[in-house]
C-alpha cells in the first residue's frame, strides 16, 4: 500500500496523487487532517525493529509493515484541530503531536520520498545562505550573497530542475548542472528536490515542498517508478 501523506490543500500533491493513479499506482491519500483526527497511535520496537500503527476516524488502518513506498509532503500538524485543547495548551500540544509524528514517519520504510530529517517532516529547510553553501559544494554556480535572509525573487517563468530518487527531470540542461542537481539532492538528503535557476543557470534556490505540477508527465512517471521500487 503506498501512501501519499499531505495537508488537504496541498494542490500539487493531489495532482500528482490523480497522475500517479493513472500510472496504476494505488496511492493512499493521508492528509495532515486525517492524521490529527486519528482515533488510536501504536507504537512499537521489537527486535531493533519499529513498527506503528495508526488508526484513521475514517475506518482506514496504516499499518507501518505493510506501506510499500510513500510521497511525504506534510508540512506541520493544524493547531485548529485541537478541539478539546485548551489555548494554552494549544502550543505544546502541537509540539507533542509533532514529535509523534516524526518517530511514525520515522518508521515508514523505503521508498519514501522525503524522508523526515528532523525538525522538519518532510525533507530539509535549510536557509537560503545554507542552500548557498550546499549548492556551491555540489558544483552548481552560485550568485554572491550581501547578506541577510532575503532570497531572490523567482518568477514562474524561473527555470527549476526537479531530482527524484537520483533521476534529474526538467528542461534541458548543462550536463554540469544536472550532475550538481543530483550531488545537492544527496548533499542534504532529500530524495525529491526543487531546484530555481537564474540566468546562465546559476542556482537561485531549492526546496523539499516543489510544485510537481511544473515537472510534468516525465516527473509523474519517475515518481511511480521510485514508489514502486524500481528506481
Amino acid at each position: 500500500m503506498p501512501l501519499l501523506l499531505c495537508d488537504a490543500e496541498d494542490a500539487p500533491a493531489l495532482w500528482a496523487w490523480r497522475h500517479l493513479v493513472g500510472r496504476g499506482v494505488a496511492l493512499d491519500v493521508v492528509t495532515s487532517a486525517d492524521l490529527m483526527r486519528a482515533h488510536r497511535w501504536e507504537h512499537r520496537l521489537e527486535g531493533g525493529t519499529a513498527r506503528a500503527l495508526v488508526e484513521l476516524s475514517d475506518g482506514r488502518t496504516i499499518d507501518t509493515a505493510e506501506v510499500r513506498g510513500t510521497l511525504n509532503r506534510l508540512t506541520a500538524p493544524r493547531a485548529e484541530l485541537l478541539g478539546r485543547a485548551v489555548e494554552s495548551d494549544r502550543d505544546y500540544a502541537v509540539q507533542e503531536v509533532w514529535a509523534m509524528w516524526m518517530s511514525w514517519l520515522h518508521t515508514l520504510p523505503e521508498p519514501v520520498l522525503n524522508r523526515v530529517t528532523p525538525p522538519s517532516l518532510s525533507g530539509p529547510w535549510p536557509s537560503y545562505p545554507q542552500w548557498l553553501v550546499h549548492a556551491s559544494e555540489a558544483g552548481l554556480r552560485t550568485a554572491p550573497w550581501a547578506g541577510g535572509e532575503t532570497e531572490p525573487p523567482r518568477p514562474h517563468t524561473a527555470p527549476m530542475l526537479f531530482v527524484a530518487a537520483g533521476a534529474v527531470v526538467g528542461p534541458r540542461a548543462p550536463a554540469s548542472v544536472v550532475r550538481g542537481c543530483r550531488a545537492l539532492s544527496a548533499a542534504v538528503g532529500c530524495a525529491l528536490l526543487g531546484v530555481w535557476f537564474g540566468p546562465g543557470w546559476t542556482f537561485a534556490g531549492a526546496t523539499a515542498q516543489p510544485d510537481l505540477r511544473r515537472g510534468g508527465r516525465a516527473l509523474v512517471d519517475v515518481l511511480a517508478n521510485a514508489l514502486r521500487g524500481l528506481e
